[in-house]
C-alpha cells in the first residue's frame, strides 16, 4: 500500500470508530492524502485506454478480480469474456472463477469437452447469478481456445462452499473407489442427512427442498439433520487428517486436497446454511438479529471462498495465473469500511470480505478492477452516487480509471471520497465506498439491462 493510501485508510478507520472526533483533522489528513497521491502518481492514461490501463493496473498480479456493482448485468457479462480473454492472451492467465459452487469445476467438464452449444438447466443452476447468453458464448470462447492450446488450456472453477449434495456423493465415491472403508459411525450419520433422507440427486434438490419447506411454514432443517451434517463432517475431515499419508499415497495430493475441500464446504453448509440463516427466515426476527446473522454469514462464507480458492491455486492449479468475476463488495479490498443495509441483503459495516482476506494473504498480487454501471431511468437516492459522477462526465462512453495514477483533469469524479453505487438487481444503495481503497481500477459502463427472464 502507498503512503497516502495508508494515511487515508487509518484515518477513515479512525473516523468510523471515534465519530465525533473533529471533522476538519480527518477533512486535513484526506487533503494531505490526495496531495501525496497526485506527487505519486506517474503513468497517467487516457480512461478511454481501456486495455493499456488494464495492463498498466494488472501487471505481474498473478490474481485479479473483476467486481460487479450488481448481478445481472449484461454490460458486466459482455466485458467479462473481452477482459478475461485479454489477460490470457497478453498476461498469460489460464484460470477463471467465477463467484458460485466450487462444484462447477466438474460441473462444466462434459460441456467444455463436448460440442454442445448449449448448456442444461443443472449446468446454468451452477452458474449461479453468472448464467446468460453471453456467459454461454464466454464458455465457448474459451473451448475454443482449449481446442486450440491443448497443452496449456483455460480452467474454469467456483470457490463457494454451498454444494452439500455434491460433496456428499463425493465422499460415498471416495470410499466406493479407494481401498478405505467408511467407519460405520459415519455412515449412519450421513443416512441422517437431507441428502440421503430424500435421495437427492443433485444440489437443485437441496435448494428445491428447502424452499419447499419454507412454504410450508416449516423450518427448512431439523435440528437433527444439522447436527447429523455437522458431525458426518467433522468425523469425514478427522478421518482425512489420520489417514493423510496413506490417502495421498493412494490418490495423490491434490485429490487428498479435493477431499480437504469436501469436508470443509460440507460443515460450511451446516453452518451457514442450515444453522444461520435458516434463522433469517423467522417472521419475528429482530434487525439487530439480522444485522448479527448477515455479518456472520458474509464474512464467515468469505473466509471459506478464500479458503478454497487458494487451496485450489497451490495444488492442482499451482502456478497459474486466475481472474475472478464476483460483486464489488466480495472483490473489495478493505471491504468492512464499506456496507449496506442487512435488510436489503447487503453485509453492514465492519464486515471482511473476500477481497480484504486476499489482501492480507498476498497483498499487491491480488488487484481488484471495481465497476459502476449508470442506470440514468432508476429512482434512488444520487446524493453520493459514484456512477452519476462517471455520467455527468463521460455520458455514454465506457472508461477505465487507474486508482493509483488519476488523471489530473478527473477531479470532477470526487475519485477521492467516499460514494455509493447503485445495485440495480436488488434497487438499493451500496455505501461507505471510497474507490482508491477498495479498488486498483474503476471500470465505468454507462447503462446495461438485465439478464434475468432472457435466453441462457
Amino acid at each position: 500500500m502507498s503512503f497516502s493510501k495508508n494515511i487515508k485508510y487509518q484515518a477513515l478507520r479512525f473516523a468510523h470508530a471515534w465519530p465525533g472526533f473533529s471533522f476538519l483533522f480527518i477533512l486535513l489528513l484526506l487533503q494531505t492524502c490526495s496531495s501525496l497521491q497526485k506527487e505519486d502518481s506517474q503513468n497517467t492514461l487516457d480512461p478511454y485506454d481501456i486495455w493499456g490501463t488494464l495492463d498498466q493496473v494488472v501487471g505481474d498480479a498473478p490474481v485479479v478480480a473483476l467486481g460487479e456493482p450488481s448481478h445481472f448485468l449484461e454490460g458486466i457479462h459482455e466485458f467479462n469474456k473481452d477482459m478475461f480473454m485479454h489477460l490470457v492472451e497478453n498476461k498469460g492467465f489460464r484460470v477463471f472463477c467465477f463467484e458460485s459452487f466450487w462444484e462447477l469445476e466438474f460441473a462444466l467438464k462434459d460441456f467444455m469437452q463436448s460440442d454442445r452449444t448449449e448448456l442444461t438447466s443443472l449446468e446454468q443452476f451452477y452458474l449461479n447469478a453468472f448464467s446468460s447468453k453471453q456467459t454461454r458464448e464466454f464458455l465457448l470462447a474459451i473451448r475454443e481456445y482449449n481446442q486450440q492450446n491443448p497443452e496449456d488450456p483455460v480452467y474454469i472453477i467456483g470457490y463457494q462452499p454451498e454444494q452439500p449434495v455434491s460433496d456428499t456423493k463425493a465422499i460415498f465415491r471416495f470410499f466406493e473407489e479407494s481401498s478405505f472403508e467408511m467407519p460405520a459411525e459415519m455412515k449412519s450419520l450421513f443416512d441422517l442427512t437431507p441428502t440421503l433422507k430424500e435421495n437427492m440427486e443433485n444440489d437443485l434438490d437441496a435448494v428445491i427442498h428447502a424452499s419447499a419447506k419454507r412454504r410450508e411454514g416449516k423450518p427448512a432443517f431439523t435440528e437433527e439433520e444439522y447436527e447429523s451434517v455437522m458431525e458426518a463432517s467433522d468425523l469425514f475431515g478427522q478421518f482425512l487428517q489420520e489417514n493423510k499419508a496413506a490417502i495421498i499415497q493412494e490418490k495423490g495430493e491434490n485429490e487428498y486436497a479435493i477431499l480437504q475441500q469436501r469436508a470443509i464446504s460440507l460443515n460450511a453448509y451446516g453452518k451457514n446454511w442450515m444453522k444461520e440463516l435458516n434463522k433469517a427466515f423467522d417472521p419475528n426476527i429482530t434487525p439487530e438479529e439480522t444485522r448479527r446473522i448477515s455479518q456472520f454469514t458474509y464474512e464467515f462464507g468469505d473466509s471459506l471462498r478464500a479458503e478454497i480458492f487458494e487451496t485450489t491455486m497451490n495444488t492442482r492449479l499451482k502456478g497459474k495465473k486466475a481472474m475472478i468475476w464476483m460483486h464489488n463488495w466480495h472483490a473489495a479490498k478493505r471491504a468492512e469500511l464499506t456496507g449496506g443495509n442487512p435488510q436489503n441483503g447487503h453485509p453492514p459495516l465492519g464486515t471482511r470480505s473476500f477481497g480484504t482476506q486476499m489482501l492480507e494473504s498476498i497483498g499487491d498480487d491480488y488487484v481488484v478492477i471495481g465497476s459502476v454501471v449508470a442506470c440514468s431511468d432508476c429512482e434512488y437516492d444520487r446524493s453520493l452516487s459514484i456512477e452519476d459522477r462517471f455520467y455527468q462526465k463521460f455520458d455514454q462512453d465506457t472508461v477505465m480509471i487507474d486508482l493509483k495514477n488519476i488523471p489530473s483533469d478527473m477531479d470532477a469524479l470526487r475519485l477521492n471520497e467516499e460514494g455509493s453505487f447503485w445495485v440495480q438487481a436488488g434497487s438499493s444503495n451500496f455505501e461507505n465506498v471510497n474507490p482508491p481503497l477498495q479498488f486498483d481500477a474503476l471500470l465505468y459502463i454507462a447503462k446495461s439491462e438485465l439478464t434475468i427472464g432472457k435466453p441462457k
